[in-house]
């Protein structure tokens, strides 16, 4: 729905339901409007954010939405973000380099997954 809602402006609910027959669509969509992610005006659907267009200000862990066909998608599954581990115990620091999505496995992202 959010793939369709980008692609298309000045959406509204019957041609939502039309694209997608076998999902409970009013459900769903006062749910992403509760989220904050869709807008509803005068009867419109459109998306509540922006997508990600520069890789400039990203930060690791930040909440982004991209779009998978863009340069920057590809750039992002490229970037490298270092992470620090810290032990109060023996003042060690451990270094590590991870991906975006924290799929490399590393110490970090296994703490950072248990945390979740």
């Amino acid at each position: 729905m959010i793939r369709y809602l980008d692609q298309y402006e000045d959406v509204i609910l019957r041609e939502i339901k039309a694209q997608f027959p076998d999902v409970a669509v009013d459900k769903l969509m006062e749910e992403y409007i509760k989220a904050g992610l869709i807008l509803r005006e005068n009867k419109r659907y459109y998306l509540n954010f922006s997508m990600l267009e520069s890789l400039d200000s990203l930060e690791l862990d930040q909440e982004i939405f991209v779009r998978e066909a863009s340069p920057v998608y590809q750039a992002l599954l490229e970037q490298s973000f270092e992470t620090e581990l810290r032990n109060q115990i023996n003042a060690a620091i451990l270094v590590e380099k991870t991906d975006f999505a924290r799929i490399k496995m590393t110490l970090s992202n296994y703490f950072y997954k248990v945390k979740q």
